[in-house]
């Protein structure tokens, strides 16, 4: 049917005794013009004070038969790994919008841009590279998708 829903949980602990728990859930619906898609990600590590925490909404627009648009929304919150203290300001919005054309039933090319606003202090950046602490971090991507 239209409606989704997903629940994934993670616990684990390295050889340095460091524990680390995450939690995802995600739910969509697919009203036919659009589908909606809201998430909620926890990441809770011995090493830090505070919790992780990412709540997100996208919406991906089917524009012709082969063609796809998407923008998606998400706030970040306590992102910096290194932070060991409660109340740091290490927040971050990211913007993300996808453009997807598919050439075949399992192979498309897709065109991404991504912008994370660290304006609350935090050093999240693209692709998982940092940047200095309250600096924002765009990137560009393109690629060809293929499933096996």
């Amino acid at each position: 049917g239209p409606f989704g829903a997903s629940l994934g949980y993670i616990s684990v602990k390295t050889a340095s005794g460091v524990k680390d728990n995450g939690l995802l859930v995600s739910g969509s619906y697919d009203f036919g013009a659009a589908k909606v898609i809201a998430y909620f990600e926890q990441d809770k590590t011995s090493k830090k004070a505070e919790t992780s925490k990412l709540y997100g909404a996208k919406v991906v627009v089917p524009v012709a038969t082969n063609f796809s648009l998407s923008a998606g929304l998400s706030k970040a919150k306590n992102v910096d790994k290194a932070a060991d203290t409660a109340g740091a300001a290490d927040d971050a919005t990211i913007l993300a919008i996808k453009a997807v054309y598919d050439l075949s039933k399992r192979t498309s090319v897709y065109g991404l841009f991504t912008n994370v606003d660290n304006s609350k202090g935090a050093n999240l950046g693209v692709a998982g590279v940092t940047t200095a602490a309250g600096k924002d971090s765009r990137g560009l991507a393109f690629g060809v998708k293929h499933a096996f």
